[in-house]
């Protein structure tokens, strides 16, 4: 017979958010009253529902502590909670499973290390899938085979894209995989 590891949930309240806590199992409760006019605060506290954003994060819309309701991603608020300020550092999925907001998958990284994550897990977004890519991967192979035929300005010019975004693609900085650079 296997034991089942059950994990502890703590509470904390969030930061900048007094009428919620978060657990370290990345679940939201409020104490905030149902309605504007009562000014106490809940006896018993409600559990609130979380929503996935399209890039797979859990997030909650709260009022912060002014009064502004802002929408938050789960993972942020547990590390804020639990982890303390961030100091200029990323919240990082230890086990890159984003729908995961527990305390135990959640640490503070660099930058480079969250780069450093997406590329050993494959979840990096290169070629087409990133959001910021300026041609496809028809257009890059074409602008390839069009070195020394034309000057980068020219190609630039014809595809609607920065000469350095051409220089990139001629020397294998981006879309290497495509031309082979």
């Amino acid at each position: 017979m296997t034991k089942k590891r059950t994990r502890k949930e703590r509470w904390r309240q969030i930061p900048d958010f007094g009428w919620y806590d978060v657990s370290s199992l990345g679940r939201i409760r409020s104490w905030k009253p149902d309605r504007p006019s009562q000014r106490k605060a809940r006896t018993k506290a409600m559990i609130m529902r979380t929503r996935m954003d399209r890039d797979g994060y859990p997030r909650i819309t709260l009022q912060d502590d002014k009064g502004k309701k802002r929408v938050v991603r789960i993972h942020i608020l547990v590390a804020r909670a639990f982890l303390g300020p961030a100091k200029g550092r990323l919240v990082l999925h230890k086990k890159n499973k984003r729908s995961k907001a527990h305390l135990e998958n959640l640490e503070y990284g660099s930058y480079e290390d969250n780069n450093d994550d997406k590329y050993i897990s494959g979840t990096h977004q290169m070629g087409e899938k990133n959001s910021r890519a300026e041609v496809t991967k028809k257009q890059a192979k074409q602008i390839y085979r069009l070195k020394g035929k034309m000057t980068q300005t020219e190609i630039a010019d014809r595809y609607d894209i920065s000469r350095q975004a051409v220089s990139d693609i001629h020397r294998g900085i981006t879309w290497a995989e495509m031309t082979g650079a």
